[in-house]
């Protein structure tokens, strides 16, 4: 019944959107272009950060174009999404949170610090 009404509360056109205490991942790091090494490399790194912090955490490094990988980040209900890509060159990477669907840059090395504010955040929210 609780995870009925959850999906009733949070679901929206693009799929559900987990409250952070009941997504089966926390976040999911997607990496685009996998190609380029630099790419993964980021990725690769910001996820085993998020890991060994004990966060649930998805790595999403199939060979897909940008828009399946988010549009199935969407339907599994993440409430947080790390992007990894062109930006990579500029030393940011995307975070999106999914329920207000906005976007922030922010710079790679700060990246742990900034999903950990917005998980904080998220926990928060939930707490009346």
């Amino acid at each position: 019944r609780i995870l009925a009404a959850a999906i009733e509360l949070y679901a929206d056109d693009d799929g559900i959107c987990w409250p952070i205490s009941l997504a089966p991942f926390e976040v999911v790091v997607t990496a685009l272009n996998i190609a380029d090494e630099k790419i993964v490399t980021t990725a690769t790194d910001i996820y085993e950060k998020l890991l060994a912090e004990g966060i649930d955490v998805l790595f999403d490094d199939r060979d897909l174009g940008a828009g399946a990988k988010f549009k199935d980040a969407d339907l599994m209900g993440a409430p947080i999404r790390v992007t990894v890509g062109r930006g990579v060159a500029k030393g940011v990477v995307e975070i999106f949170r999914r329920r207000e669907k906005t976007k922030v840059e922010v710079p790679i090395d700060d990246a742990i610090n900034a999903i950990r504010r917005l998980r904080e955040e998220l926990f928060a929210e939930l707490t009346p």
